[in-house]
């Protein structure tokens, strides 16, 4: 129904808004009070140092979407979905979430202050999501009565009308939010590892990780 999608699209725009503020400072702002050094004594790679903050980060995006449930059940009740289409929609905001905050992590680990951080994480994902939109809104809105393809819900805003779908994998219809739940995990830690590997010397494992992950999100893209 039409309450249910501005609902999730509503979502949406709170997940792009807040991800990105919330994750910025995960690295500037240790940079700036000059406790780096003295995490990296510590027994931990930079790449679970970062696995860390980025859970930090989800964690409450994921409180302030299960505050909207309520909502939620009123768009089920309305008869405009299903409990499996709003936690399959639920599912994809929650990995656009990740995607939107290990990119801010990233920024923020080449950011010289916490302020451009926030501001240099707001423009990066700016560029990652706009473009996104306009492709599948140009997608939708030209082609109606076609299945909503499964790389749709790579955009959050599209998150509730593409978690009802399925795509056949080997013969087998594999709901959309799953497959969009991997592509999402694999850029998260492919832009997880490119963080690592700027906090890590030359040479380093997670620079070596993030090229073989370069190439599994490729596949998997593909």
């Amino acid at each position: 129904s039409p309450f249910y999608t501005y609902v999730s699209m509503l979502l949406a725009g709170v997940v792009s808004f807040v991800t990105p503020a919330l994750s910025a400072l995960a690295v500037a702002g240790e940079r700036q009070r000059r406790s780096l050094d003295l995490v990296f004594s510590a027994p931990v790679s930079p790449h679970y140092f970062l696995v860390g903050k980025l859970i930090s980060s989800m964690r409450w995006i994921a409180m302030l979407i299960v505050l909207a449930l309520p909502i939620s059940a009123v768009s089920i009740v309305m008869g405009g979905a299903t409990w499996l289409d709003a936690i399959g929609a639920y599912v994809i905001l929650l990995s656009a979430a990740g995607v939107y905050a290990s990119m801010s992590i990233l920024v923020s680990s080449f950011a010289p202050s916490p302020v451009s951080a926030v501001v240099l994480s707001f423009l990066f994902v700016g560029a990652y999501a706009l473009p996104m939109v306009s492709m599948v809104s140009l997608y939708s809105f030209g082609f109606r009565g076609a299945p909503i393809p499964w790389y749709s819900g790579l955009s959050p805003f599209m998150a509730g009308m593409t978690a009802p779908g399925f795509q056949p994998v080997l013969g087998v219809d594999v709901p959309n939010w799953i497959l969009v739940a991997r592509a999402s995990s694999a850029i998260t830690q492919f832009v997880l590892l490119a963080a690592a590997s700027r906090l890590s010397g030359y040479g380093a494992r997670e620079t070596r990780r993030m090229r073989q992950w370069g190439v599994v999100l490729v596949a998997v893209l593909v």
